[in-house]
């Protein structure tokens, strides 16, 4: 290989080598059986290291036995879930893996338009360089107009949006469940001022994701929360709210106000959710009944704040 001085295949384990590591682990301890269960991901089934660290709960298909791995290059694969390295997963969970630290459930916040508008629009005006500005103006836009998850929009590519048919298809999933989300017109019209503003600030990016920085790389998840935080706190917005504003909630206004606007045209919803289930890329409608079945005072709250608002308008 020129340039490239003593090159040769890197050394590996022995199957002896790998044995004396995960016998090395005491599974009498939550560690050791972290340990053992990463060991074998990494020894039997060959995973990167980063890919065990980003594997997920749900990526585990226990009836198919098989695995969800995320790779480089949004690539994804189903590997077998062999037996040890199965058992060695179902004994972590159940005596290794820590009890979840999160907070008891909370009701989300639901946005009223005004509510977007004010966020968009100040966005626009705080934020000092253009290009940042419009990309996080549009980013909310997004968002709230199609309750994707924040990643999927981060990650949306250029290639992954149908001017012609004004579709866009979600590829890097949570469930790597690809879709496609139609849109409506004012929305394409959105993303493509948006997209004008950004070639032109930024005519050779180094990324191809829809959202540039203004360095041309991927607008990142910390940067965009960060903002849309402050944009939250300085408008005012929830402020007179028990629940405090997230930027996921964005995602569940959509969710609400779909529901509502079924409602409230005397369409059947419980037959109308898989629609919902499927558009939103949750795994399976369950996730999705949660919205009228489990909070059915959020969607009476919501739905008065929406006539509230509408009376005032009329």
């Amino acid at each position: 290989m020129a340039g490239w001085k003593d090159a040769r295949l890197p050394e590996t384990l022995t199957s002896a080598q790998v044995a004396a590591l995960l016998a090395g682990c005491d599974r009498s301890t939550s560690a050791g059986l972290r340990d053992f269960a990463m060991l074998c991901l990494l020894g039997r089934l060959g995973l990167r290291s980063g890919e065990v660290a980003a594997l997920r709960l749900d990526d585990i298909d226990w009836r198919a036995g098989e695995l969800l791995v995320r790779g480089k290059a949004r690539r994804e694969d189903r590997l077998p879930l062999i037996v040890e390295v199965g058992e060695a997963l179902a004994a972590y969970l159940r005596g290794g893996r820590p009890v979840s630290f999160r907070k008891q459930w909370r009701p989300p916040f639901i946005y009223q338009r005004a509510d977007i508008e004010m966020l968009m629009a100040h966005a626009v005006q705080v934020i000092r360089d253009p290009l940042r500005a419009a990309s996080y103006h549009t980013l909310i836009g997004l968002l709230a107009a199609t309750g994707m998850r924040v990643g999927e929009a981060l990650r949306l590519h250029r290639s992954d949006i149908d001017w012609d048919d004004g579709v866009i298809t979600v590829l890097a999933s949570k469930f790597g469940k690809p879709r496609e989300l139609p849109l409506t017109a004012s929305t394409m019209q959105a993303l493509a001022r948006y997209a004008e503003h950004r070639d032109h600030a930024q005519p050779r990016p180094s990324t191809p994701t829809f959202f540039v920085s203004t360095a041309g790389t991927a607008v990142r998840y910390p940067h965009f929360g960060a903002q849309f935080r402050r944009l939250v706190n300085a408008t005012g917005v929830g402020a007179t709210s028990p629940t405090r504003p997230r930027i996921h909630d964005l995602r569940h206004s959509f969710a609400v106000h779909t529901l509502i606007a079924w409602y409230q045209a005397g369409h059947d919803v419980n037959a109308m959710l898989p629609r919902l289930s499927i558009y939103l890329g949750h795994r399976d409608p369950v996730s999705t009944y949660w919205y009228p079945s489990a909070a059915p005072d959020l969607l009476a709250l919501a739905a008065a704040r929406l006539q509230a608002v509408q009376e005032a308008r009329s």
